[in-house]
């Protein structure tokens, strides 16, 4: 199968789309923490891109996993949350952490 986000889709994803990832972030967490999984719970992160909100996760404390099927997009997501724990491949083909 050939990779849906090749590395220019991937830059144009992440530059012109990251600005909602980043913006929703805060109140994502805020959501976390009023579910009660604070810092230290881990959050798997289904088709996670460039990784901006793993990255944000991380600074606050959380475990991370992100799958995605572009191997341009986990490239950028390493770059963004090197802790996280990065997965090839589709939500429909693999077992979930």
């Amino acid at each position: 199968m050939t990779a849906l986000y090749e590395t220019d889709l991937a830059y144009v994803h992440h530059t012109g789309f990251g600005d909602l990832a980043r913006g929703a972030a805060p109140a994502l967490l805020a959501m976390l923490k009023e579910a009660g999984i604070g810092k230290g719970g881990h959050v798997l992160d289904l088709g996670c891109g460039s990784g901006i909100w793993l990255h944000a996760l991380a600074r606050a404390g959380y475990e991370t996993t992100g799958i995605d099927g572009s191997p341009a997009l986990l490239a950028m997501a390493h770059r963004h949350a090197p802790r996280a724990r990065l997965i090839d491949g589709s939500v429909h083909a693999i077992a979930l952490p």
